[in-house]
């Protein structure tokens, strides 16, 4: 699939709330989940600022010259876990695009590990 396919897909299994967090369920334990985040987060060259557990599931804040972001992750079973990721630009600003390709890069990080 290439970068275009891929994003579709994710856009298409994404959905977000209102406050613009974008959410989605992966089919791999947590801790999985968790690793495939901080990999695409590095590969984005994204600054990790945080990374705690906050049970049942975990928090990683992170940032780049102009974005805050937040990834939240929570166990739905022991092999269903939900990641939501938020950007935000300056203080009621949100960079959606950003945000959705966290997902893309957690998404083909996942996906090479099958």
């Amino acid at each position: 699939m290439g970068a275009a396919g891929a994003g579709r897909a994710v856009t298409e299994g994404v959905s977000y709330s209102f406050s613009s967090t974008f959410y989605r369920s992966f089919t791999f334990p947590q801790d999985q989940v968790h690793a495939a985040a901080l990999q695409a987060l590095q590969a984005m060259q994204i600054t990790l600022k945080k990374d705690e557990a906050r049970p049942p599931g975990y928090e990683i804040r992170a940032a780049t010259k102009d974005l805050k972001i937040t990834v939240t992750l929570y166990p739905l079973t022991p092999n269903l876990t939900q990641i939501g990721v938020s950007a935000k630009k300056r203080l009621v600003m949100r960079d959606l695009t950003v945000a959705a390709e966290i997902m893309v890069q957690t998404e083909k990080i996942l996906g090479s590990a099958l």
